[in-house]
This record gives structure tokens, C-alpha cells and sequence, in this order.
């Protein structure tokens, strides 16, 4: 990673915030995109829009509910479609109890791989508290597994 790359995350709530955290600790810069950046000055992260955040990292986690995929990042991919080319989205969210679209089989991970095809789509860290990563005395060396998405669309556990 050059000097001028950053890791994004996608949204500023509690689960955002804890990851920006975790990832200050271990000594990379972060960038924080958010739908209201004014309400996030102050911290220790720098704090953008989302676009900004997207344009300027390669790997990207979003920390946002499914629910609101379309107006943080369809939208973008809307407008801007190469924006995402090549990055890497890493999916924090849990099922919500409202599906997001008719297919009712797909998971939160698929659907945004589905919305924004040049993107590469993994799936971690959702059973993890956002309270465990912000909390000092947490393990740091815990083994973790990652589910990506293959190129023929089926998902696979990585380790």
C-alpha cells in the first residue's frame, strides 16, 4: 500500500468505527465514508463522503445495514460505475429480519456482488461484536475466516 492509499470504511456508526479502530491500532490509514461526514469530524480517522472514501481505497469495508446498499453504494455505482473497478468490498452486515429484494435466497454478500459486478465481494467479521473490537483487552490473534465470492458465483470459505 503507497503512502497515498488508505483503507475505506463504508459508514460511521458503532460497527465503523470499530473497525476504523482496530485498523488505526495496526498502524494503516483510514478513511471513513459517510452519508453526513460533518457529523463525524473530530476523530481520529480522515472522514469523507462515500465517494470520496471509495475513490481513494482500494479495499473497502462496508459497515452499513443491507437497507441502505442503495443509497450508499448503488448509487454511486450508478453514476460512476469505474469507481469500483477492481476494489475490494468487504461485507460486515447480518440478515436483517426485511429482505432487501424479491430473491429471498441470496445473502447480503451476493446481492451487493450482484449490484456492483466489478467489484470483488467478501463476507466477514459479522459475528463479531463491534463492542469486542473496540473493547482494549481483546484477543488480537484469533484465527479468522473470510467468505468470498468465487468467479463462477458460488462461495467459498478462506482462511
Amino acid at each position: 500500500m503507497n503512502n497515498d492509499q488508505c483503507i475505506g470504511v463504508v459508514g460511521s456508526g458503532n460497527m465503523g468505527l470499530a473497525i476504523a479502530y482496530r485498523l488505526f491500532l495496526n498502524g494503516f490509514r483510514v478513511v471513513l465514508g459517510s452519508r453526513f461526514p460533518s457529523r463525524r469530524q473530530g476523530t481520529k480517522y480522515e472522514v469523507g463522503t462515500i465517494v470520496e472514501c471509495i475513490r481513494r481505497s482500494s479495499i473497502i469495508f462496508v459497515a452499513v445495514h443491507p437497507e441502505n446498499y442503495q443509497d450508499c453504494l448503488v448509487s454511486c455505482f450508478n453514476s460512476e460505475p469505474s469507481l469500483f473497478d477492481g476494489k475490494i468490498l468487504i461485507d460486515l452486515s447480518n440478515q436483517t429480519s426485511e429482505k432487501t429484494n424479491q430473491q429471498n435466497d441470496l445473502s447480503n454478500a451476493e446481492q451487493l456482488q450482484q449490484a456492483i459486478p466489478n467489484a470483488f465481494v467478501v463476507k466477514a467479521f459479522n459475528t463479531v461484536s463491534s463492542f469486542v473490537m473496540q473493547s482494549e483487552t481483546a484477543e488480537s490473534n484469533c484465527p479468522l475466516e473470510l467468505l468470498k465470492n468465487c468467479q463462477n458465483r458460488n462461495l467459498a470459505f478462506v482462511e
